[in-house]
């Protein structure tokens, strides 16, 4: 008997959904409130449907058969709503915490529905699309609150609210419990509660199938990293070491005669702390016919490290003193 290969959920779905920014959640459920009927549900239903969806991960079959008597609501602090085992995915009985300010806008919202088995939500069959109509609407009014229209037009150009993103990834009514994984992710939940609260089977679906990072928390994670400082090399060091760059000065003693030196310029040379001021910043050094400019003006202040200075050391805050513009020919 032949065997069936295993389907690989990372390299065979037949569209990557994205989760949704938390800003973006908010504009969607907004947008649904306010919204006329669409496909026979109401603006308010489909509000409290997102966001159920956004915070409990409940999938679009399991919402449809909540009732009234699915919620336990004695104790707002310990509120719950539970999933019977004939519309679980998984065939199992299913009992999920809810946020207290989820559990205060349930309450409101089951308030005199009667009777407690009544179906709360009407879910059409095709969500995807009751979802886009929302999405447009709320992008829309997004746009529109920019405060002028060069903020408008730039914001017509993000993929903010939109359907489908840069990469192909589309937002459809699953997406919603993508952004429920992504926020726990995001939130630091440790995987194994992310796993029970999504009641997932195995770990990797709770990792590699829902849990999208994007590359501003890579990016954030790095920023936490401490930078590696390298201690810079100053142009008297490079001589030292007969090392020859492009931005090693032309002229002028080595090192080492520099520090044999006894004269007033040895003594007037800056300390090691104005070590910005040695590496002539600029990249440039003072022409020939600028020399006696800088000779006759020795006796100025370092404009970084006021420091006085020697001539052909801190060429470069000299070049600022005199006026020479960037880029001068050298």
């Amino acid at each position: 008997m032949m065997q069936v290969a295993k389907l690989n959920v990372s390299t065979d779905r037949r569209r990557i959904r994205r989760a949704l920014l938390d800003e973006e959640v908010t504009w969607l459920i907004q947008a649904a409130e306010k919204g006329p009927l669409v496909r026979d549900m109401a603006g308010p239903e489909r509000a409290m449907l997102y966001r159920l969806a956004v915070e409990t991960g409940l999938r679009a079959g399991e919402l449809a058969s909540l009732t009234p008597a699915s919620f336990h609501m004695a104790d707002l602090d310990a509120a719950t709503v539970n999933m019977t085992a004939p519309y679980s995915k998984h065939r199992r009985d299913d009992v999920l915490p809810l946020r207290r300010d989820m559990a205060e806008a349930v309450a409101v919202f089951i308030a005199g529905k009667k009777p407690a088995d009544a179906q709360l939500f009407a879910v059409p069959p095709r969500t995807a699309e009751m979802i886009q109509t929302d999405l447009v609407a709320a992008r829309e009014a997004w746009i529109k609150v920019a405060g002028t229209k060069q903020e408008r037009e730039a914001r017509r150009t993000t993929t903010f609210l939109a359907d489908t993103d840069g990469s192909g990834r589309v937002v459809d009514f699953h997406a919603l419990r993508h952004s429920f994984l992504t926020r726990l992710a995001r939130s630091g939940v440790v995987p194994a509660v992310a796993k029970s609260l999504a009641r997932h089977s195995t770990i990797v679906l709770t990792m590699d199938h829902y849990t999208h990072t994007l590359i501003g928390d890579e990016r954030a994670a790095l920023d936490r990293l401490p930078a590696i400082r390298l201690a810079e090399r100053t142009h008297v060091d490079r001589r030292a070491t007969g090392t020859s760059d492009a931005h090693a000065a032309p002229h002028g003693p080595p090192a080492n005669e520099l520090d044999a030196d006894d004269s007033p310029q040895k003594k007037l040379r800056p300390e090691p702390h104005s070590a910005l001021c040695l590496q002539n910043r600029d990249g440039h050094h003072l022409p020939g016919r600028l020399q006696n400019k800088v000779a006759a003006r020795s006796d100025m202040p370092c404009a970084i490290c006021a420091l006085p200075q020697v001539p052909d050391i801190c060429a470069w805050s000299f070049r600022s003193q005199i006026g020479l513009a960037d880029g001068a020919p050298t």
